[in-house]
């Protein structure tokens, strides 16, 4: 089953969201390359489903920060992206543990 597929599946209710935990890494503005410790808890996610009803400043695909280990994955599987398997989880979390929304547009080239 795809990732797409799973987050199909599922409905959160209440106060849990759906995310893909990321780890993160990549090149920010000025050409400053960042990497996360491997040994270290993921401490950002993807939004990718939210409770019918919720109307909070969170929104599906955004980059969101919670406190190490506040996320329970459920799901795991690999999704074939032109010819490479590129593997993913998919967690829930407590909305309210959620601590900040990143602007992806403020910090990316």
């Amino acid at each position: 089953m795809t990732l797409g597929e799973t987050v199909a599946r599922y409905e959160p209710v209440s106060h849990i969201a759906l995310i893909e935990p990321w780890v993160s890494g990549g090149t920010v503005k000025g050409g400053l390359v960042v990497t996360h410790s491997t040994d270290l808890p993921i401490v950002y996610g993807f939004i990718h489903r939210l409770p019918v009803g919720y109307a909070g400043p969170i929104s599906p695909a955004d980059l969101v920060v919670f406190p190490r280990y506040a996320f329970e994955v459920f799901a795991r599987g690999r999704d074939l992206v032109e010819g490479i398997f590129i593997p993913w989880e998919l967690a829930v979390i407590d909305i309210d543990v959620i601590e900040a929304i990143v602007d992806l547009e403020a910090i990316l080239l």
